[in-house]
């Protein structure tokens, strides 16, 4: 394709950041493809109001990949580096997989993620990710005798 016959289209991050990409890029977002059939959304641009500018960009150079590479072991190394990131970067790479409609990556954020927690205990998962446990002792005690085939 033509440098000229790309077809563009902005998007602003929720901290201001503006970014052009082509067209079939943000196709990869079922949520983008839903708001590019918009005249003004295609002349004035969209705002991703609940996604920051630093993961806008890991975002859409992620479909951009996906929109250019269509073999599938080189894709998947590709995936396998991309989705090496720290762990407040993957929750939000899974927040905004989710708000811009992106199952690919929300899949392969998933995937990471169970990678993540398999093998760890409750208490380690809590730990790891800073979740603050809010059961009081007695419930704690009393779902793990609910389900103490989990133990």
């Amino acid at each position: 394709m033509a440098e000229q016959d790309k077809v563009m289209i902005k998007l602003q991050s929720s901290d201001g950041m503006e970014y052009e990409v082509e067209e079939h890029t943000a196709e990869q977002s079922k949520f983008l493809q839903g708001l590019m059939m918009s005249p003004e959304a295609r002349e004035n641009g969209i705002t991703i109001s609940d996604v920051n500018g630093t993961i806008l960009a890991k975002v859409m150079d992620y479909c951009k990949k996906h929109a250019e590479i269509a073999d599938k072991v080189e894709l998947d190394s590709w995936d396998s580096a991309f989705i090496n990131v720290e762990n407040h970067i993957l929750y939000d790479l899974i927040m905004a997989a989710n708000s811009l409609l992106i199952s690919s990556l929300l899949h392969l954020c998933g995937k990471k993620f169970a990678e993540l927690i398999k093998g760890h205990t409750a208490d380690e998962i809590r730990e790891t990710f800073g979740i603050q446990n809010d059961f009081t002792p007695e419930e704690a005690e009393a779902l793990r005798m609910e389900n103490l085939w989990e133990f």
